[in-house]
């Protein structure tokens, strides 16, 4: 998918794409002080999770909370 990106002609570095377990991976994005945005949809606790993570650097977060699953479409 993210070769999609470079077919259009986006510049590197406009879309990043992780992939690992949230534990993991979301942890160490949300504490990392180089991140410096955060948009995520998905449950409450794990809003919570980041938000905590997230406060001592004041990111900017976009946080979505469902109650159900998330489906996202491009």
């Amino acid at each position: 998918m993210a070769y999609i990106f470079v077919d259009v002609g986006l510049p590197a570095g406009v879309v990043n794409m992780v992939f690992g377990t949230g534990a993991k991976a979301g942890h160490a994005l949300a504490s990392h002080p180089g991140t410096q945005l955060i948009s995520f949809t998905g449950s409450t606790s794990t809003a919570h999770k980041i938000r905590l993570a997230a406060a001592p650097f004041c990111k900017k977060l976009s946080l979505e909370v469902l109650l159900i699953s998330a489906l996202s479409l491009c």
